[in-house]
């Protein structure tokens, strides 16, 4: 079989999580602005905490932040097996660079499991490193849709 090229997507702007406090903060600072809120991991998350990991982050987080609709979006580097893994765990919103030849196989994967693969990310805010995450991640999710 052979697949024609689909253009990749990139992940709309995003705040980087590491770990639950990161997504604790975007997820209050979104709930402040009373708007939906994209996420991703952390770049290769998927190799390195796992596709398990993740999606019991973000089950974590959304149970905190019912009210906020959340896209979380798993990197997975240039891993299209890492990506595959992550289909069977049941994430839903993946990153897998475009420049990998497997990709459009991934892809056709992916939308048969009614998944998201992205190509490339978009404008992404790291909150890590400052005193008040909360009030950084709401001031760049204000100008950024």
């Amino acid at each position: 079989m052979i697949l024609s090229p689909v253009p990749s997507l990139s992940v709309p702007p995003a705040v980087l999580v590491h770990g639950i406090d990161g997504l604790r903060a975007a997820l209050a600072a979104a709930a402040s602005l009373g708007r939906p809120l994209t996420v991703v991991s952390f770049p290769g998350a998927a190799g390195s905490a796992g596709a398990s990991w993740f999606h019991a982050l973000v089950r974590a987080g959304s149970a905190e932040h019912p009210e906020v609709p959340l896209t979380a979006v798993l990197d997975c580097g240039e891993q299209p097996g890492h990506a595959l893994a992550a289909l069977r765990v049941g994430v839903g919103h993946l990153l897998l660079a475009d420049s990998v030849p497997a990709w459009p196989r991934v892809q056709a994967i992916a939308e048969a499991a009614g998944a998201t693969l992205y190509g490339s990310a978009g404008p992404v805010f790291d909150p890590r490193f400052f005193r008040d995450p909360i009030r950084e991640c709401r001031e760049w999710l204000a100008v950024n849709p």
